[in-house]
Order: structure tokens, then C-alpha cells, then sequence
């Protein structure tokens, strides 16, 4: 594949998002609620920052200290951007319903990129940085 251009692009980038936010809802009934609206397995951690790693199959909902007692952590997978974007889209839904945020809480998008798609030729230290820099659009 010799250009890559914004479809291309989407379709091989991976996203992982970590919710910060608080619920009206004990965190188990948080989890199975999120389960059921994004399709995927939710393990319910007791504490933050806990040491089981998600995958694209199976995320964790944990106690997040930094906001207080009721402050809640969604920590998804990396899944494909299309995916992504609508995972996004039905969890700030539900939290609008069923809880809320203030500044102690945060959304974090971790991008990544399907080597396997893309491969080395394309990867970001094989980059012309003095071409990015002149070609960059300072007005958008």
C-alpha cells in the first residue's frame, strides 16, 4: 500500500478509552449495565489500578481514588476505531442517564495502529519530520 488516506488510516487504528465518572448506581450494577449496552465481558476490580489487563473481549470497571469514594474507572480494550466511536458515543449516553462528571473526571483515548496492517514502512519513527512541520495547517 503505497498512501494511506483518512479511511485507510481509521480502518487500522486500534482505541482504547478509559471513562472517568461517577455512577447513581452501586459499581456492580454499573457493570452489568455497561455489559449489556456495549456487548462485552466487564470484570468488576476492588481496587484501582488493578493488575488484570483488558482485552478487546474483556474490559474492567474499578474504584478510581483521585475523585473521591464514588469516583468509577471503565478501562476498555484496544478495539477497531469504528467500534470504538460507538462505544464511546453508548457510554457517554449512559453515564448522561444514570450518572454524571465534573472536573476530577476525564475521558483518556489510548491510539494505536495494527502493525500487522500497516507494517514498518509506516510507523511513526520512519516519519519526515521536516516535510510534517511544512505540510501542518497551524489554522485548524
Amino acid at each position: 500500500m503505497d498512501n494511506f488516506n483518512n479511511a485507510n488510516i481509521l480502518k487500522n487504528a486500534l482505541v482504547g478509552v478509559e471513562f472517568e465518572f461517577y455512577s447513581n448506581l452501586p459499581i456492580d450494577e454499573t457493570a452489568k449495565q455497561l455489559k449489556i449496552i456495549l456487548g462485552k465481558k466487564i470484570r468488576v476490580e476492588s481496587k484501582a489500578h488493578s493488575d488484570f489487563e483488558v482485552t478487546k473481549d474483556e474490559f474492567k470497571i474499578e474504584p478510581d481514588m483521585s475523585g473521591g469514594a464514588k469516583l468509577m474507572e471503565l478501562v476498555t480494550g484496544a478495539i477497531p476505531y469504528f467500534e470504538a466511536r460507538l462505544m464511546i458515543i453508548n457510554v457517554c449516553k449512559w453515564i448522561e442517564e444514570n450518572g454524571y462528571t465534573n472536573d476530577r473526571s476525564s475521558i483518556h483515548l489510548n491510539l494505536s495502529f495494527d502493525k500487522d496492517k500497516i507494517g514498518d514502512r509506516y510507523r511513526i519513527s520512519k516519519m519526515n519530520v521536516l516535510k510534517f512541520i511544512l505540510d501542518f495547517d497551524e489554522a485548524q
